[in-house]
């Protein structure tokens, strides 16, 4: 892809992403080639300044999450036409409703940038590809597979029966204390 098709890409969408995503972005755009351009270009990025203004009149009936793809949200608050969405939970709404949008339009942009390999389409059951470090040319290197961790098979212990002593009762032995030699009255100190 040209430094010039990066820069107008960057230029036209700066608005849809937060300042911090913007690097992430580019060295994205930067791995793509052409055809994969044209996909993440017409992925249809929602603007947070449109989103904004729904949510500013239509915020209560939940319109503004419709715009954004947050469909559960927008039932929410279209269902519940009460205190909650009328007045406090749309307000709050039109602070945060910019950098949701933003947010949706970047996990947008990296499941459309994941989902292009170079060359066509993707193969049927994989999504995220890693770039061949070796060669670039050649496109994309094997996909990523999820670590899943080898599981034994549960096996439980062998049960063992207790095994209990009877107890053996020993009669107590009973000794006779001695006597002292001597007078036991006498005074020891005479």
């Amino acid at each position: 892809m040209t430094r010039e098709n990066i820069q107008m890409f960057m230029i036209q969408n700066q608005k849809n992403f937060d300042a911090a995503q913007m690097p992430i972005i580019q060295q994205q755009l930067e791995r793509m080639d052409d055809s994969q351009l044209t996909m993440v270009s017409a992925a249809g990025y929602k603007d947070p300044t449109t989103a904004l203004i729904l949510s500013i009149f239509f915020g209560g009936l939940g319109v503004d999450r419709f715009y954004i793809g947050d469909t559960g949200m927008g039932l929410l608050k279209l269902l519940l036409l009460t205190w909650l969405t009328v007045g406090i939970f749309p307000l709050v709404d039109i602070f945060l409703i910019m950098g949701k949008t933003r947010e949706a339009n970047y996990t947008k942009f990296m499941q459309v940038a994941n989902m292009a390999p170079a060359g066509g389409a993707a193969p049927q059951g994989y999504g995220a590809y890693n770039q061949n470090p070796q060669n670039p040319q050649l496109g994309y290197a094997q996909p990523q597979q999820a670590y899943q961790p080898q599981q034994q098979p549960y096996q439980q212990p062998a049960y063992q029966q207790p095994t209990y002593q009877q107890p053996t009762y020993q009669q107590p032995t009973y000794q006779q204390p001695q006597q002292p030699a001597g007078d036991p009255f006498a005074n020891p100190n005479e």
